[in-house]
């Protein structure tokens, strides 16, 4: 009996080269912050964030593509995951915007209050934006996929990961320029 070589699933490949292309992209957001290097050290609050913040957009990233790819309970799942982005982003800005708050104080770098509520709007329009993009791109994305009959799980959890990290990367840079 012959045996037939192994032969990986070509949604397999098309996976690997999305995650070796999208992880080449996240660097431009690293770059981007590297030129706003000077004015974010000034900031303790924003540096005490990113990390906070990088961490929920992507998991925020994920669990969207992950929602987002089962045709067969769609319109449940959009519902579901519509009503536990609105009660779990409040939430966590809310966290991240006090632990980097505390955090300063402990530096001796607490902001006045009305640096604080800077910061604080900024979180918050930052996350609410890269949620929002990353919904509508991964929806987009979705319906794409599907009929071209890819699994959109291979495709767009590192496809999402990946843009939420450089829009928020991107959102802290321009930030350090403009805003602040």
């Amino acid at each position: 009996m012959k045996r037939r070589p192994m032969v990986a699933h070509r949604s397999f490949w098309f996976a690997i080269g999305i995650s070796a292309v999208t992880s080449s992209i996240a660097l431009l957001g690293g770059l981007g912050l590297q030129a706003a290097q000077g004015s974010l050290v000034n900031f303790v609050p924003l540096l005490v964030a990113l990390p906070a913040l990088h961490a929920a957009a992507n998991n925020y990233a994920a669990t969207i593509a992950a929602h987002l790819s089962d045709p067969e309970i769609y319109p449940q799942r959009v519902r579901q995951l519509i009503a536990a982005l609105a009660i779990s982003t409040p939430i966590t800005i809310l966290a991240v915007s006090a632990m980097s708050m505390l955090v300063s104080w402990f530096e001796g770098n607490l902001p006045s209050i009305k640096q604080a509520e800077k910061y604080i709007i900024f979180y918050a329009a930052l996350l609410v934006c890269v949620v929002l993009i990353i919904f509508i791109a991964s929806y987009v994305a979705n319906r794409v996929l599907q009929k071209r009959k890819v699994n959109s799980d291979d495709v767009l959890i590192n496809a999402t990961s990946s843009a939420s990290s450089v829009l928020l990367l991107l959102g802290f840079a321009i930030a350090g320029r403009l805003y602040f």
